[in-house]
């Protein structure tokens, strides 16, 4: 069957050089009958930043690591480091979800992202400088950790807006995607940047891979979801966690993912 294309996805198709179009189409067919998510002209957009940030995300994360080491000699430190940005996900995640649910989630990935790049500037500013101390770095993996409790949500969320229902599973699989293609290609970046250009300038170029989220979503044209609902936010976590643990599906899933997350 013959996968149908739209002007922009045509050009797409008759773009690369040294290919016959009909060639190109043939790829591009392939490749939307396998992850039809691709399918819309958003998803893409925002598939590609996210993809660009997520890379800028996990260099710096093995940055942070080595800078950590090489300022302290101190294992426990890095742990510590780690600790203080995964605590707040994982104390404000529901809170997180709640604002998201009430929010334009469009609106919400802007000012997370900007969060995020602001903290990636003033982090590599400091390292490069050497104003940096094990303080300053506790300190922003701590507000970078709270802007992801906000933004994790966001990010699942705001593919529903991006996709139509039948590729809703494609989208997620993508995103999956998305993050393990990250974990891979940005420590090996990381490794390189911190031998070229030192921790400082890893650091500084992942706040500018922010720019290709936010990019991405200045182009993104959706008709934003917001709940209605004048229940109150802890009433709302109450609501959510009860159900999450009555619903029989939505609890063994919770329990395989701590199981997983743990060991």
């Amino acid at each position: 069957m013959t996968t149908n294309i739209n002007p922009e996805e045509e050009f797409l198709v008759n773009s690369t050089p040294g290919m016959p179009g009909g060639q190109n189409s043939f790829w591009v067919n392939k490749i939307y009958s396998a992850f039809p998510a691709f399918h819309s002209s958003n998803y893409r957009r925002y598939f590609t930043g996210q993809l660009v940030s997520m890379i800028g995300t996990w260099m710096q994360i093995v940055a942070q690591s080595w800078l950590v080491l090489q300022l302290t000699d101190s294992v426990f430190l890095i742990g510590l480091v780690m600790a203080l940005s995964t605590t707040p996900t994982l104390l404000f995640t529901l809170f997180g979800g709640v604002v998201v649910d009430r929010f334009p989630k469009k609106k919400i990935l802007f000012f997370t992202q900007i969060c995020a790049m602001i903290l990636a500037f003033t982090l590599g500013i400091l390292t490069v400088f050497n104003w940096i101390t094990i303080w300053e770095i506790c300190a922003i993996a701590f507000l970078l950790g709270t802007v992801n409790a906000i933004d994790a949500p966001a990010r699942q969320a705001f593919v529903t807006e991006l996709v139509d229902r039948e590729q809703l599973s494609s989208a997620i699989a993508l995103n999956s995607g998305v993050f393990n293609t990250a974990r891979v290609i940005g420590p090996s970046i990381a490794g390189v940047l911190i031998a070229v250009i030192g921790t400082g300038g890893a650091f500084l170029i992942n706040a500018l891979s922010y720019v290709a989220v936010i990019m991405a979503l200045k182009r993104i044209k959706t008709t934003a979801t917001v709940s209605q609902s004048i229940t109150s936010p802890i009433q709302a976590i109450k609501e959510g966690i009860t159900y999450s643990f009555t619903h029989p599906i939505i609890r063994t899933l919770f329990v395989v993912i701590a199981i997983v997350s743990i060991f």
